[in-house]
């Protein structure tokens, strides 16, 4: 935005020559937002917090290119596994989100010959799972909101080449379950069976389905498939502890970070990616009502 405008008199004489379709433009997006039956206060609250893109967490650079803090001048990168919480951006600047797919996560970011997902692109080019499996959801939801096919079958050899990092490194036996150090949001490596982990990496095979499917890569797509009803089976069957909510089962490493049988804030977050892109439900859905409650 730094070049758009030579100094502040020149973006004062295109403010008063573009007057009227500028403002045409906020008045159509203000009654947009507020076209709904939703309460007037609720839709204030909804959309105050995606104030922090106008502010010095987030910079637009003179390549076009979107990067983001994780809070103002704290943890660089556009981090991927905390932006890939975020959904407001995606819905209403669609564009920026699928170049950051395209030119960072896929690209800056990404190591093609494992397919690897660097977590702050060339500030950090270690792996973690829940950003891997996060990254390949948004590539689904990036598709979504694009008028035609050309992100997807511009980038899916890439996210297919991201999904199997997944399913190599982390589910070698195929059983929709992530093993292993499994390095995540939260700093640090977890071990064992992990349903919030393994929840997104389910979610991600479904979304990873879908678009073989639309490409046409058929065999793959049933390979996922399967991967993700075995994982959401065990997850549900095996997963949901006392009948009230979600756990972590510890492997025998010794490795005692995590939650382990405690109430996780991101148990459900597969399931709850699931529903921002309309795959089907991963979980036994009265045991996603019961947690609801927990």
């Amino acid at each position: 935005y730094a070049t758009l405008f030579a100094d502040s008199g020149a973006v004062a004489a295109y403010v008063a020559s573009n007057y009227s379709r500028l403002a045409g433009q906020t008045r159509l997006w203000r009654d947009t937002w507020y076209n709904s039956t939703l309460p007037y206060w609720f839709l204030d609250k909804t959309f105050g917090n995606t104030s922090v893109l106008a502010t010095s967490t987030c910079h637009r650079f003179s390549s076009g290119r979107f990067w983001g803090w994780e809070g103002v001048y704290c943890c660089p990168g556009t981090c991927t596994h905390v932006w890939q919480y975020a959904q407001a951006l995606a819905r209403i600047f669609p564009d920026i989100e699928r170049d950051t797919r395209q030119r960072v996560d896929l690209g800056i970011g990404f190591n093609s010959s494992t397919g690897m997902i660097g977590y702050r692109a060339e500030n950090d080019m270690q792996s973690a799972v829940d950003d891997q499996s996060g990254t390949i959801l948004r590539c689904y939801r990036e598709h979504q909101m694009s008028a035609d096919d050309t992100f997807l079958t511009t980038n899916y050899p890439n996210i297919k080449l991201a999904m199997q990092y997944l399913m190599t490194n982390f589910d070698a036996n195929s059983d929709g379950i992530l093993e292993g150090a499994q390095q995540n949001t939260l700093d640090a490596q977890w071990y064992g069976k992990i349903s919030w982990l393994s929840g997104l990496y389910v979610a991600a095979c479904q979304a990873c389905q879908q678009m073989a499917l639309e490409v046409g890569d058929t065999v793959f797509a049933a390979q996922l498939g399967a991967i993700a009803q075995s994982g959401a089976n065990y997850i549900s069957n095996n997963l949901f502890y006392n009948a009230q909510y979600f756990i972590q089962l510890p492997d025998s490493s010794g490795n005692n970070i995590g939650a382990a049988w405690g109430c996780e804030i991101d148990q459900v977050m597969g399931e709850s990616w699931g529903y921002q892109v309309h795959l089907p439900p991963i979980l036994n859905q009265s045991a996603v009502d019961r947690k609801s409650v927990v």
